[in-house]
């Protein structure tokens, strides 16, 4: 969505090349509690100990930024700059990567992209670009990573900043003049080398998708976005090979980041679970959903796209104001992903501007571990 692309566009600009210790506590989730990982483009490094304080249980920090079209790191590289972040805080640190490293600019646009990137006809699928390997390597890396630290998997992020008209098959077929059943049988096959190679890098990874695209449509039988496509190459990759993967679905297009009151959120919840029926029972155990919600640290000073639609309507005025939402959300869902937007001047690595917010989450979550949720799928 345009809100997230234009904070990976901030985060760019401030996150710089790659810069020992032990490996973090075992990356197994206690299957009776709830799980919050926090999601934010503000920069982690030199403040990540803050989170200590917190009750988030996981970060997701970026392996490259989301715009990000140079060399694949190696993993040395790559280890080194997490070791220092694991050193300073006791969390669980989850690499997040980033597909838009395979997308280039939509047709007409290539002079306002980086260089790289202009090469790239919509989605380098068939590898002609380098862009599909480097992806492919970022993705190695990032699971090889995630298995030596400790951490439950890796966060992947399904945003197309570069040319978000490439959601649309139509439109990249006729970006990349082919035949659309060409391009799902790529897109599909993609996502079963994904799978393929998280089964030899972390044969039990969680892989926590911000957004799948599966439902973008509407319930099958509606077509599924081209991201919607990688995703069900990877599912039918670990089913056919009973792979022991699983891929959380976190809701930003399925559920959304914000309801303008408590009964929209119940709806939302069901109408999402009727939509996803068809994918959960086809995979089984490897795919689970994700809950999500975008905090803010005062509804007056918020800025840009929270303003606007149902953030916009939202009846969230100050932190405890999330109370009620954030235990709908855990009652429904194990995992749930707090997204700390910079439109909503919510830092969470600025101790200055976090006590209240962490007791919010800490009240909430306490009260599901004392009562635990039924549901778990």
């Amino acid at each position: 969505m345009i809100f997230r692309a234009v904070a990976a566009t901030t985060l760019a600009t401030m996150l710089g090349c790659f810069a020992g210790g032990d490996a973090r506590s075992s990356g197994v989730i206690n299957s009776s509690e709830p799980y919050l990982l926090l999601v934010s483009f503000y920069r982690a490094e030199g403040q990540i100990h803050v989170l200590d304080d917190s009750p988030y249980d996981g970060v997701a920090v970026p392996v490259v930024d989301a715009y990000y079209s140079g060399p694949s790191p190696s993993f040395e590289q790559v280890q080194a700059r997490f070791l220092s972040l694991e050193r300073q805080t006791a969390k669980q640190v989850w690499p997040w990567l980033f597909f838009n490293r395979m997308v280039g600019p939509q047709a007409g646009h290539a002079a306002t992209t980086k260089l790289n990137t202009r090469i790239i006809n919509g989605i380098d699928l068939d590898g002609r670009a380098g862009a599909r390997t480097a992806f492919l390597n970022l993705w190695r890396v990032s699971l090889r990573q995630a298995k030596r630290s400790g951490a439950p998997g890796i966060v992947l992020d399904m945003e197309f900043y570069n040319n978000p008209q490439a959601y649309s098959l139509e439109a990249l077929a006729q970006q990349r003049s082919a035949l659309p059943s060409a391009l799902e049988s790529q897109l599909r096959r993609l996502g079963s080398e994904m799978a393929t190679i998280a089964n030899v890098e972390f044969p039990n990874a969680l892989v926590w998708t911000l957004v799948t695209g599966l439902t973008e449509n509407g319930p099958p039988p509606a077509e599924a976005s081209t991201r919607g496509y990688v995703l069900i190459g990877f599912l039918d990759a670990v089913r056919r090979h009973h792979f022991h993967l699983t891929l959380l679905d976190g809701g930003e297009d399925s559920l959304g980041y914000c309801h303008d009151s408590l009964s929209q959120l119940a709806a939302a919840i069901r109408s999402r679970n009727e939509e996803s029926r068809h994918y959960l029972h086809a995979y089984g155990q490897a795919l689970a959903l994700a809950g999500t919600i975008a905090m803010w640290v005062d509804s007056t000073t918020r800025i840009g796209w929270l303003r606007q639609g149902d953030c916009g309507l939202s009846d969230v005025n100050n932190p405890r104001d999330f109370q009620p939402y954030l235990k709908v959300l855990l009652s429904n869902y194990k995992y749930v992903w707090i997204y700390a937007p910079i439109a909503g001047q919510y830092d969470p690595y600025n101790a200055s501007q976090t006590s209240v917010l962490n007791a919010v989450l800490r009240q909430a979550k306490a009260t599901i571990e004392a009562h635990p949720r039924t549901t778990t799928r």
